[in-house]
């Protein structure tokens, strides 16, 4: 029984680790996964004048935090979110 309790720990111990690792990498790897659309970034670079990468990287980080509230931004919102996050920074 101690065997079983002993492998138990372990693997809760390798959870945890593995857990906290994921926790401790940045948000870029994870924002990168999100797909953005050309005419999107197109209407933030002419409204802002931003360049394309700001303008791609600030789309993904509103929807990073749309989703992370529970929201999805989609569309004009998602947008608008990003607008906002390039005129605060």
């Amino acid at each position: 029984m101690a065997a079983d309790d002993q492998e138990k720990e372990l693997d809760e111990s390798r959870a945890n680790q593995a857990l906290g690792a994921l926790s401790t990498k940045s948000d870029t790897p994870t924002s990168n996964l999100i797909a953005v659309k050309k005419e999107d970034v197109d209407i933030i670079v002419a409204e802002l004048e931003v360049t394309e990468d700001e303008a791609t990287e600030a789309l993904r980080e509103a929807a990073a935090v749309g989703g992370s509230n529970g929201n999805s931004l989609e569309g004009e919102k998602l947008v608008a979110a990003a607008l906002r996050i390039l005129v605060r920074s």
